[in-house]
Parts: structure tokens; sequence; C-alpha cells
């Protein structure tokens, strides 16, 4: 922590800012990478929920627990510092041409949702509005997500409904962030059973989009969120040396 401010030089205070280091994107990386690296990531996961679950001996866990540390100071060795991800506009260019989008490829640890879009893409863009788009997905908890004995984590549930909602933000194309999520947990959603997740543009007003989203199962509501979002300027939000280009 910072707890000298004026002890700061005038060196320090005006030193250049970092080069913007482009940010690595899924189609940045060959077909054959991908597909290993994809793969790679829902072993891991599968890993993450056997070692939750094991009830090995201490010398099993111990050699696991070697394996594991070999492989990341191997996979460590080459880093990209920041996770790949999908180029800011890809979203909205696969919803308008009628595609699905899956979210948290390459993140271990943050479950995997395939989002489909429905709306007048052509309409909203001509009004500028993008009230009454939607995107839904399917998603089947595990126990890595479990809060109430066999049912989803009510963090959790916060966790994708602010993704269900703030990426059909951008997927209408407007950079946003989260201003506030508010979720209502009406009823109990089970682990290992399909949810399925929804979030639909409500209004746009001047920079503030609002946007609700359901958690469902088998027709019942389980939550229920809304959220607003406010659009931001993609150059000042940006972190210092770290760029899209």
């Amino acid at each position: 922590m910072d707890t000298a401010p004026a002890a700061r030089t005038a060196d320090a205070d005006t030193a250049a800012s970092p080069v913007a280091v482009p940010r690595r994107q899924l189609s940045d990386i060959p077909a054959e990478t991908l597909e290993a690296h994809t793969a790679l990531v829902h072993q891991l996961r599968e890993l993450n929920q056997a070692v939750g679950l094991s009830t090995a001996s201490p010398e099993v866990l111990a050699e696991a627990m070697a394996t594991v540390r070999r492989l990341t100071e191997e996979l460590s060795a080459d880093s990209s510092g920041r996770l790949t991800r999908t180029a800011f506009a890809q979203p909205g260019e696969e919803a308008r041409r009628g595609r699905g989008m899956t979210i948290n490829v390459l993140n271990p640890s943050m479950p995997e949702v395939t989002l489909e879009f429905d709306g007048d893409f052509e309409a909203a863009d001509r009004a500028g509005d993008p009230t009454g788009l939607s995107a839904s997905a399917t998603l089947r908890a595990n126990s890595l997500h479990e809060g109430p004995t066999d049912s989803l984590h009510g963090g959790v549930s916060a966790l994708l409904m602010d993704c269900m909602l703030g990426f059909l933000v951008q997927v209408w194309g407007e950079p946003a962030v989260t201003a506030n999520l508010h979720t209502r947990y009406v009823a109990r959603a089970p682990l290992d059973a399909d949810l399925r997740l929804t979030s639909r543009v409500l209004s746009r007003s001047g920079r503030k989009i609002k946007v609700e989203g359901t958690i469902e199962h088998e027709g019942q509501v389980c939550v229920e969120a809304s959220g607003l979002f406010v659009v931001i300027d993609r150059a000042s939000f940006r972190p210092p040396g770290l760029s899209e280009a």
C-alpha cells in the first residue's frame, strides 16, 4: 500500500506510461493450438472437480501434487500475461450472422457458457437502441459450484448473471461496465441438472443500459437478476500497458 504519496519524486510522476502490449486474441491462435489448449482447459476443469472429490491416500495425493507442480512450471515458462479472449467486436459480428458464442473458453476457473442470441439486430442498429435483444444458454453446474447442499452457490449465480447480462451488452457493440447488479433468489437451482440462463435488454437511456435475466430449471425461475450497465470510453478504461489493437 502507498502510504506516503507526498514522498513521490518528480521523476516518478513524469515517467512515461508503459508501451501498450496487444492482448492476444483467440483469432490469433492457430486452429491446432487452440484445439489443444481448449482440450487442456476442459481436462483441467475435470481435474479440479476430481481433486475436490478425491478420497485418495496421502501418498497418491503427494504424487499428484508433484505432477501438477511440474506441469505448472512447464506451462508458466511460456505465458501471455493475460487470458486470451475474443476481440471485442467478434461476438457482435457472430450474433448478426445468427451464430452463437462461447465465453470463458480458455479460463479454467470459470464455467464455459455458449450463448445463443435472439432479436432484430438490423432494426436495433438502425434505431441505435438494443432494447428487446436477448440471449440464452444452458449450463449444468457441478460440485465446484455448490453453495447450499446440492444447490448452485448464490455467488456463482450472480457471476453467471453478470456474464449473461454484460455479454449481451457487448454483443450489441457498446463498451460498458456493470454499475449495479441485483439478484433475487426465488428457488433452489440444483446441481447436475440443466439450468437455462437468459438475458434481455430492457431499455437504453443515453449511456445507461438496463438488462434483466433469469436462471431457470424445468420452467421454474430460480434466480432473477436486473443490472444497470454504463457505456464507457474503451481507450480510457483500458489499463496501462495493455491494448486490444
